[in-house]
């Protein structure tokens, strides 16, 4: 089975982003678009009010998805995080280190992170969707 090679990108001249990628190239596998995760477990309803919990839910669930197609979070190129309060999600940085540490480890893909009034379930505040590569 040959293997994802994915890689981060920062322009010349440029910092390297902090918890993020600038961009990801990659070499060989399957793509694979993950739909957005909202903070469900096994499809029941939103776990905790907590945005950290949520956060942690959240990323999990994508973890599963790209398990389910044969990858791991190292195949995660891009994420988009979609949050409900954008001062929540400042207030929660210390809290929201250690789930992403647990499910991506120094693995960090390109991600984009916007501020949205709602999401389709409504004790929502946030919902990740994504891209990966998976090895054939």
């Amino acid at each position: 089975m040959a293997d994802v090679e994915l890689r981060g990108l920062t322009p010349e001249g440029w910092q390297r982003g902090a918890g993020f990628s600038h961009g990801m190239s990659s070499r060989g596998g399957r793509h694979l678009s993950i739909a957005g995760q909202t903070a469900h477990e096994n499809g029941s309803g939103v776990v905790s009010d907590d945005l950290a919990a949520q956060w942690d839910q959240s990323l999990g669930n994508v973890v599963a998805v790209v398990e389910a197609a044969g990858g791991g979070a190292q195949h995660v190129a891009e994420l988009t995080v979609f949050v409900t309060s954008m001062s929540e999600y400042h207030e929660s940085g210390a809290a929201l280190v250690e789930p992403w540490r647990r499910h991506f480890g120094k693995h960090f893909p390109a991600i984009t992170l916007i501020g949205v009034t709602a999401l389709i379930e409504e004790r929502a505040k946030i919902e990740i969707k994504g891209t990966a590569f998976i090895p054939e």
